[in-house]
């Protein structure tokens, strides 16, 4: 292999790498706006729930909560997920 090969492989690399980067970043964006808005809407039914369906909601805001607790690996909300759950 030549030094002009590795030179190009580097680059490849590089460029790959940075790639790799700006996806991440762009991913991790989306995953966080995500969050937000399921937070937001756990804020908004915990201060006026809806007048029809409100088991249904509290099941819905349950398992959002769970699924929110899970993906931010926090145990109290994880709790309070089980006790809205009834679990």
């Amino acid at each position: 292999m030549c030094v002009n090969d590795v030179v190009l492989n580097h680059n490849a690399l590089k460029w790959r790498n940075t790639l790799n980067q700006q996806a991440t970043k762009a991913l991790n964006k989306q995953i966080k706006q995500a969050l937000e808005k399921t937070i937001d809407l756990l804020r908004s039914l915990s201060v006026e729930a809806p007048k029809e369906n409100t088991t249904e909601c509290l099941r819905l805001m349950g398992m959002a909560l769970r699924n929110l607790a899970t993906v931010t690996n926090n145990t109290k909300a994880l709790e309070a997920a089980a006790i809205i759950l009834g679990s």
